[in-house]
């Protein structure tokens, strides 16, 4: 029986697709008979996913990462005792003792970055750690103290686990150096597996789309999506576009959408718990993100038979080959995307054909159990049994 510790980073959100992965496997990893931790942004306290740790008899510690005037000054006299879960002071109160692994999982990949004492702690007591990037901005000059602090905390890393194999290469670009360990894992998908539903599009038919992601222009680019679409030929031609999704952008792409002409040709459906719903009623997935790593929203919709187009970044390309069960954006631009979707809407009638290849890509190249896969992957890396 080993001691795991699971440590999210994420500090915008109470909760996102980054957090499944980790929160399941440590559900697995309790369920294993380890004794396990789960160490969150105070984001997180009453989310059902938080409490779901708690039943499953999983110590959870929620860390402050917004300060009140009374924080700030019982932080200013150093009064830790009664300021427990600052993060100045949450990981050497709260990780008291040096666990056999600690699985820290980062929305985007330098969040490490904003979490110094929490890795200072973790080297100077020599503690095994991974490090799991869901996400990665693919643009930009690195600071040379960042980049280099970033190079010490992966070296130092047991595994560094990122979910597309273009984030993996593009970070060790970024950062001038080749990690021997890192690899690629799978985030679990909203589904029981792969389950074929059938396209029944026909080119004498409104052809329906739809695009699924948190509504966030900042990383989804749904803004630029809408921009492309603004043109006479997407107003005359017999579309439609579904968005579905919550966020932070949602009041603002209604407007936005309205200012463009585009509201009998646009609809906000909000969030679906049941990703197969999406899919009895639309025929091909649109995203416009301007990074990823691997969405989960096209994971689900091969699982489910549709073909998608996408701009090229994260793992989306690694999936869907242009031409061949999709199409892909060359980058998220207006003019990209036009281009790419009048590719798209030129060859609609091969939707179903090409949406039969998406689901037998998923089949073949997504594991079985992506939970399974990684915690595989963290047990070896624990004390072997006495």
């Amino acid at each position: 029986m080993s001691k795991l510790s699971f440590i999210s980073l994420m500090r915008a959100y109470a909760w996102g697709g980054s957090e499944e992965l980790w929160q399941k496997t440590a559900l697995l990893a309790a369920k294993q008979n380890h004794v396990v931790a789960a160490h969150m942004s105070d984001l997180a306290i009453g989310h059902p996913k938080a409490i779901e740790l708690s039943q499953a008899g999983i110590f959870t510690g929620f860390r402050k990462e917004r300060l009140t005037l009374q924080d700030r000054v019982i932080r200013k006299f150093r009064l830790q005792q009664h300021n427990k879960s600052d993060i100045v002071n949450y990981w050497k109160i709260n990780l008291k003792e040096t666990d056999d692994l600690y699985v820290i999982s980062g929305g985007n990949t330098f969040d490490c970055l904003h979490y110094p004492e929490l890795f200072e702690k973790l080297h100077k007591e020599n503690s095994a750690y991974v490090y799991i990037s869901q996400h990665h901005y693919e643009h930009g000059a690195i600071d040379k103290y960042y980049r280099d602090l970033n190079v010490t905390i992966f070296e130092k890393a047991k595994k560094i686990f990122f979910v597309s194999q273009r984030n993996l290469d593009v970070v060790q670009m970024q950062l001038g150096k080749v990690f021997e360990n890192a690899e690629v894992i799978f985030n679990p998908i909203n589904l029981p597996g792969a389950t074929y539903i059938k396209n029944p599009y026909t080119a004498d038919q409104s052809l329906h789309a739809a695009c699924v992601a948190r509504l966030e222009c900042a990383n989804k680019g749904q803004d630029i999506l809408l921009k492309a679409l603004a043109t006479e030929k997407w107003l005359n031609r017999d579309i439609h576009f579904s968005f579905y999704g919550k966020g932070p952008d949602e009041e603002y792409l209604t407007r936005l959408a309205a200012h463009l002409g585009l509201q009998h040709k646009v609809s906000f459906c909000g969030h679906v718990n049941n990703i197969q719903d999406i899919w009895k009623s639309n025929h091909v997935l649109l995203m416009s993100s301007l990074a990823e790593g691997t969405p989960l929203s096209l994971m689900e919709a091969m699982a489910c038979g549709r073909s998608a187009v996408l701009t090229d970044v994260g793992g989306n390309a690694e999936w869907i080959t242009d031409g061949y069960n999709g199409f892909i954006a060359e980058g998220p631009a207006p003019a990209s995307l036009d281009a790419a979707l009048e590719k798209m809407w030129q060859q609609r009638e091969a939707l179903p054909a090409m949406g039969r290849r998406c689901y037998e890509t998923f089949i073949n190249k997504y594991p079985d159990d992506a939970i399974a896969y990684l915690f595989d992957k963290l047990k070896a890396l624990l004390p072997a049994a006495e």
